[in-house]
């Protein structure tokens, strides 16, 4: 059985849904008119043909019994279900909390401007009351109708989102499922770049091998003021690839199956790098959740220090394109790590690294004017490129302490070799300082020896 929930009723208000079979005789799933029509509130007339329109728009939802959950959506520009969904934010919980998530779309049936998507992935909350926060729906970026990213930008978008912003309500009663629809507030991204920092271990270097450490980072900034960004919540992919390559031909290009991730950041959380390197240890930690300001303060501070005979400065060093890109965000959110392994020989080199990509915002607990807010966000999935946006630039100098040792030393060195002739060397000093100094007194010698006579 298919419990069909509309949207066609005044917000919030509560009304008792009719059923209708979400499986039909020959096994597949019934069609979207069938489901939607069962709602007495529907009008087709309501979802007009556009041309040229290509956004999605939620109608409703619905759950079977069979623990599925179905998404209705409008495409006004029918052009069979060439513009569909690949993906959509919702959290789905029993207690009226906000934990969004990512989840793929099957679409499972068609029939001109309507769509009928199985959730797939998602876990439905068995309690009599159950809430669905719908925030937001993607479909696959397309260069030919969709508003790309300038040309100076080195990310990429994958998945263009559109606003849904509706919460369902629905409770199991004596008289039927009751439902209660919503509305949501949201905050959309107005601008976001995805980079990384790459920070470079030592000592493997001698030997031709070298770790590296990248930290990735989302750079944003929303539709809402904030004052105060406290908490946050970061869909991503992750992806590992390695490839060996000899005299020019690579071998062994694998990558794995990409992993969807969530970062759940607070503003006290922290990451850090360590690299124990020959002479001294490499250390840099940072904030997850910054401003902009603190981040590139941050970023322009050097880490300044004395390990045993040199005196070392590291600092992290951006990249022009990466300031530029910078300038106008207002809010930072460094999200994860990963390791890159990088070894060469003769003839040979290996590459061994995580790729992080469709970097997406879920969620945003902030405080503006002494309020706080804890909403979805309206997001695109974003990827960067492999090109580290930042690299740890690192200064050797000679230690002062040891540069004293070495004045000591040379001149212990050269008091021992001229030993010998010493005696000599004072003895014609002594009778230069001597003559000189008759040369100054002679006029005053000559006065006071005139006086004496007298």
């Amino acid at each position: 059985m298919l419990a069909l929930l509309s949207l066609f009723m005044c917000l919030p208000c509560s009304v008792t849904t009719a059923y209708a079979d979400g499986i039909s005789v020959d096994g597949g799933y019934t069609s979207v008119l069938d489901d939607l029509r069962k709602d007495e509130q529907f009008s087709e007339n309501a979802y007009p043909v556009v041309a040229n329109n290509y956004k999605l728009e939620v109608i409703t939802i619905s759950e079977s019994v069979d623990k599925d959950l179905f998404v209705y959506v409008y495409q006004p520009h029918q052009e069979h279900g060439k513009y569909v969904a690949s993906s959509i934010n919702i959290s789905a919980t029993s207690d009226n909390s906000l934990d969004i998530m990512n989840y793929y779309l099957t679409l499972v049936d068609f029939d001109g401007v309507f769509q009928k998507y199985l959730v797939t992935g998602i876990t439905l909350p068995t309690s009599e009351t159950r809430y669905y926060d719908v925030i937001s729906i993607y479909r696959v970026f397309d260069e030919t109708i969709d508003e790309g990213i300038d040309d100076d930008n080195d990310n990429t978008i994958s998945e263009v989102v559109f606003k849904v912003g509706k919460g369902f309500i629905l409770t199991d009663t004596e008289n039927g499922l009751v439902v209660q629809v919503k509305d949501l507030d949201v905050i959309t991204v107005t601008s976001k770049w995805v980079g990384f920092i790459r920070y470079e271990g030592l000592l493997n270097g001698f030997w031709g091998n070298t770790d590296y450490y990248d930290r990735h980072f989302v750079a944003f900034s929303t539709d809402k003021k904030i004052d105060k960004l406290m908490e946050a919540d970061v869909y991503y992919r992750e992806q590992s690839y390695h490839y060996y390559r000899f005299n020019g031909v690579t071998y062994n290009d694998d990558y794995s199956e990409p992993e969807d991730k969530k970062a759940e950041l607070i503003d006290v959380s922290t990451g850090s790098y360590e690299s124990d390197n020959l002479f001294w240890k490499t250390e840099f930690e940072w904030y997850r959740i910054s401003s902009i300001d603190a981040f590139l303060d941050d970023i322009d501070k050097a880490n300044t220090f004395t390990a045993g005979i040199v005196d070392v400065s590291e600092e992290v060093v951006m990249s022009d394109a990466a300031m530029n890109q910078l300038k106008d965000k207002q809010w930072v959110l460094s999200f994860t790590e990963t390791n890159y392994h990088f070894s060469h020989g003769t003839g040979g080199m290996e590459v061994k690294r995580m790729i992080i990509s469709d970097v997406s915002i879920l969620r945003l607990k902030f405080e503006t004017d002494g309020v706080v807010y804890n909403l979805g966000v309206v997001d695109n999935k974003q990827s960067g490129d492999l090109t580290p946006d930042g690299t740890l630039s690192r200064e050797l100098s000679v230690a002062d302490w040891f540069k004293i040792v070495i004045a000591l030393l040379a001149l212990i060195l050269v008091l021992y070799v001229l030993g010998p002739v010493l005696p000599l060397i004072f003895s014609i000093i002594g009778g230069i300082l001597k003559f000189v100094f008759k040369i100054i007194t002679y006029p005053f010698r000559q006065v006071f020896g005139r006086n004496r006579r007298r």
